[in-house]
């Protein structure tokens, strides 16, 4: 029988979680998964894991309270269960506008730092301006997005449905109160920067790859942009 999970959204925290939320914090589960996933499995680089997109973003949260409940001597090192008996097994954010311009083709990133590029791709006339990216095959380079990302679940809990438990979770939340709380003239429309061997699990829930985006490499791991487009309830 799948496990029966719940999901948590944090509002975008503020400062308050630099440079590390404190143990009581409800980032700090989040934050525990990340640096489990992406730092410790994936090798990413642990400093760059809490970014200037954190404070800004909402946040989500999977738990589950099957056999969970923390016994005598259990540990709670990890700060990823809580006093009732709940455990943190996964995690997602949004990311509001403005964001910086998509990736170039062929780049490698680390961080928010571009550590090598190829070359900018040609700009079509009126391309460039302020405020504005580069057009790409389902992107005008003008509309505003939001952008989901940090999609990780522990590794004794994938297969068990947590990843779209949270993206549904987030793109609902999207459909009833994104246009009112992200603002900036958002319209629905969703990116997510996808590590090439999950293009298949993103294609599955709704979203398409972006041809004209090509592929790029984040942290040494290959990735591709997809989008999906919600409509306001």
């Amino acid at each position: 029988m799948p496990p029966t999970l719940t999901i948590t959204l944090i509002p975008p925290p503020g400062r308050s979680i630099i440079p590390s939320p404190p143990p009581a914090h409800p980032f700090h589960p989040a934050l525990a998964i990340r640096i489990s996933v992406f730092v410790h499995e994936q090798h990413c680089a642990l400093e760059t894991e809490l970014d200037a997109d954190d404070p800004r973003s909402w946040h989500w949260v999977a738990q589950c309270a099957e056999h969970n409940s923390l016994g005598a001597g259990d540990s709670n090192e990890d700060g990823l269960r809580d006093e009732i008996g709940f455990v943190s097994v996964g995690t997602l954010r949004l990311v509001p506008p403005p964001h910086a311009k998509h990736p170039v083709p062929g780049s490698r990133l680390r961080g928010d730092e571009v550590v090598h590029t190829i070359r900018e791709p040609e700009s079509e006339p009126g391309e460039g301006g302020e405020g504005r990216d580069r057009a790409t095959s389902l992107h005008d380079g003008i509309e505003p997005y939001v952008k989901l990302g940090r999609l990780a679940a522990l590794a004794e809990w994938r297969g068990k449905g947590v990843g779209r438990v949270l993206v549904e979770g987030a793109l609902e939340w999207a459909r009833r109160y994104g246009m009112e709380e992200v603002g900036g003239g958002w319209k629905g429309l969703v990116l997510i920067h996808a590590q090439g061997d999950m293009e298949g699990w993103w294609g599955r829930i709704g979203f398409v790859r972006d041809e004209g985006m090509g592929e790029w490499w984040e942290e040494g791991i290959r990735h591709v942009g997809m989008w999906r487009r919600v409509e306001e309830k």
